[in-house]
């Protein structure tokens, strides 16, 4: 349940943050509306967050229970990029620093998944 609030709220930051960035408000575009593109963006991010992010934060979890907390995001944060350096190669990006950028996002990403993992295992942790 916490993996799945965790995944959840992730894909909304990310998305409401890519979505910031990218809106065009220029007259005379056309263009998505900041709703459909933040819409499109949580359900993408979050199944990749479900259905990738969240088995893979169980393996995480089980190999580094009894670290700090540091190595525990800095753990999420090198998964993250060795999954952007997949997702790299698997779809080829022919300008390097466009697939370095891609690499830091999936690391970043995961970062923000611990944290949220992290911040709700404290509030629900049981008494």
């Amino acid at each position: 349940m916490i993996r799945i609030m965790a995944s959840l709220v992730s894909a909304l930051v990310l998305s409401f943050i890519f979505t910031i960035i990218n809106h065009n408000n220029s007259e005379g575009v056309l263009y998505y509306s900041f709703s459909t593109k933040f819409l499109n963006g949580s359900l993408l991010l979050f199944c990749i967050y479900f259905f990738i992010g969240t088995p893979i934060s169980f393996y995480i979890d089980k190999n580094i229970q009894n670290t700090n907390k540091f190595k525990q995001i800095a753990q999420y944060f090198f998964v993250g990029v060795l999954l952007g350096m997949i997702f790299v190669i698997i779809k080829p990006i022919h300008h390097f620093m466009s697939g370095i950028q891609l690499v830091l996002i999936f690391g970043v990403a995961s970062c923000i998944f611990a944290l949220f993992l992290q911040l709700f295992r404290f509030i629900f942790k049981k008494r």
